[in-house]
This record gives C-alpha cells, structure tokens and sequence, in this order.
C-alpha cells in the first residue's frame, strides 16, 4: 500500500469532516478569521513602562499630533516599511519614492506601482504569477494613491512611488497579508516636501529641513480570501495553507488496499456488503466537485472593490454577496489594527525623541 496516499485522503476525511461540524482542524470556526498583527521595522523600540509614564507625566503626547516630534530627530528612524502576520503567514512592504520624468501623456501625474517578490524556494499554494497580478490589481488598480499629488514640476519631475512587497513564510490567505502590509507602510511612509523658491526653481527639501508629509491616499483597500473545498459545498473564510491545498489539488483516488489492511490486521475477511463502507465524509470525498478559492477587496467606505475567483467550481450570487458582508466586517477589524499601530509608532516615536533630548 503506499503510505503517502493513504495518508492524504483520511486527512482530507477528517478535514472535510471538521468543516462539516463547523471546526477547523486549527480550532477556529468557518467564518473566524485570524489574528492580524502589524509592525513596522526600524522604528524606535521603547519598553512599554516608559511609554506608560511618559504618557502618564506629560499628557502633550498625543499620538494623533506628529508636531512635537522634529523632522531632524523624526528622519533617524525608518518610514514605510511595515511587516504583516497572519497567522504563520508573514509577508513585509517596503515603500521607496525617487524622482522620474513624468511620461509625455501625463506630465502633470507621478507613478504608482506594487511588486510582490516570492521566493522560488517557498513556492506558495495558489500560482506565484496568480498571487502577484491579485495584489497589483487590489492595490495598484483600485487607485489608492492620488498620484496627480506627485507632481513637482509639470512635464520635468514627478514622484514615482513603488512597494516592494516580501513573502517571508506561507501559510495561506496570502494576499490577504501582502494587501495589509501594503496598506500599512503606504499609510506610514512619508514623502520628502518640495517648494518654489522665488526664482522659480524647485526645491526639494531634505528630512532634517522640512518635515516630510504623508502620501494623498484615496482609500484603503485590503483582500479577504475565502475557500470551496474540494468535494463541500461549505464556504470557509481566510483559509490556511492546508486548506487551500485541499482546495486546490485534484481529486484524491481512495487507496484500494485501505480497507483490507484493516482486515488483514483483524484477521478477519471482509464481507461483500462490507468492502467498501463509506461514511459520510467518505462519501463527500468521493464527490469530485471542484473547490474555489474567491478573493474579495473592500475599503473602509464599505464599498466592494473587486471580486475575484479564477477558475474552480461556480460560485451562487447569494454566497458572493454573503461573502462581501463578512469581508466588511473583518476588513473594518483590520484596518482598525492597522490604526492602532501606527497611532503606537507615533507614540514611541514622540517617547524616544523625548528620550534623547534629555
């Protein structure tokens, strides 16, 4: 018998089974999503007891007011590059700006582009090339930069904004990740500020100079994954790397020796009516229905995107409009978390620059 198919399809039955009584094999139920954690790499490390006293003896520290951090102290620390983890799956984002001449039909729009690099040895489950065009088309495509804001000097600079995106580790709802550290190093990177001097040149002033602003961003769209399994009709949301394996693979063929070597080890023969019992997750196995993974983008303004499902077992216009509502739901959670994280890195931005002053 070989051991490794064996193997597969009674994971696949008790996976399927789980699915049926509405538990996931990690715990979580059809529809709980997993835990979003942001951080933002280069920023200022500060103990949280200093955090809590300083917020406790000087209540001028309001992380909604960047004007007590100077620009000259604000520029030692890293803008733009955030790290994103769901669950196991890690992903980082890196935002760069450099100065282009704009194109001849746009001379007054800078440029916005989203690079997703995965590495050839962590091959993810659903297709590289797949993941990359999900994520160019969730952030890039939906406009989320104002990128006439871009603009230094008509027909000669513009700004050309890029995020360079990383995958560290994969496992599952891997664009859902790649979308929240986008997101959240656009939200924290900051330009550098440019002016007119009175001869009409213009001037572009370092960070220590003028204090650098935050990028024109229209809205904040993040992707939400959501999982048919092969041979279910039960919809699961933020699926893991095993879940979209078992989405995504062909249909597992029942080892024929399965149910002899139970009989050998009994040492019993099977009857005929016992040959081949099937239970009902068996029999849901043996259904050859394809899976589907759907892709839905959402933004704050509840207001859907883009939905996405390449290829796989047809999707009711019921269930994609179930699937929107929950997809508002959690994307609100998360781009809360977001929030939340950097109104910290403000925070401790403010503490430090106190912190080195003294």
């Amino acid at each position: 018998m070989n051991k490794t198919s064996a193997t597969a399809y009674t994971n696949r039955l008790f996976m399927l089974e789980s699915c049926k009584r509405k538990v996931r094999i990690d715990g979580r139920s059809v529809y709980e999503p997993r835990a979003l954690k942001i951080s933002f790499v280069g920023s200022p490390v500060v103990d949280q007891v200093a955090l809590d006293a300083a917020a406790r003896d000087d209540t001028s520290l309001d992380p909604l007011n960047d004007l007590s951090v100077p620009a000259a102290v604000d520029c030692q620390w890293q803008r733009g590059h955030a790290e994103a983890r769901v669950g196991q799956t890690v992903v980082i984002a890196r935002v760069s700006a450099t100065i282009i001449t704009p194109t001849i039909d746009r001379p007054a729009e800078g440029t916005f582009a989203v690079n997703c690099d995965i590495p050839a040895d962590m091959p993810p489950t659903i297709p590289a090339s797949q993941v990359q065009r999900l994520v160019d088309r969730a952030i890039s495509e939906t406009r989320v930069i104002d990128t006439t804001q871009l603009c230094i000097e008509v027909g000669t600079k513009v700004l050309a904004i890029r995020v360079d995106i990383r995958v560290l580790n994969d496992d599952g709802s891997l664009v859902d990740a790649a979308t929240c550290a986008a997101i959240a190093a656009l939200l924290h990177f900051r330009r550098p500020a440019f002016s007119v001097n009175d001869a009409g040149s213009v001037v572009i002033h370092p960070p220590t100079e003028r204090a650098p602003l935050p990028l024109s961003i229209h809205h904040t769209p993040l992707a939400l994954s959501f999982a048919f399994l092969r041979g279910s009709s039960d919809m699961i949301l933020d699926p893991s790397s095993k879940e979209e394996e078992l989405t995504l693979q062909p249909p597992l063929v029942k080892p024929t020796n399965l149910i002899n070597m139970f009989s050998m080890m009994a040492h019993k023969p099977l009857t005929p009516a016992a040959e081949n019992p099937k239970s009902d997750a068996e029999s849901v196995a043996d259904n050859d229905s394809e899976g589907a993974i759907l892709t839905v983008v959402v933004n704050r303004q509840n207001e859907v995107c883009l939905v996405v499902k390449p290829g796989g077992a047809p999707v009711a216009p019921a269930t994609v409009l179930h699937a929107s509502r929950l997809a508002l739901t959690v994307v609100a959670d998360r781009l809360e978390v977001i929030r939340n994280a950097i109104l910290a890195d403000r925070l401790a931005r403010k503490v430090q620059a106190r912190l080195d002053c003294q």
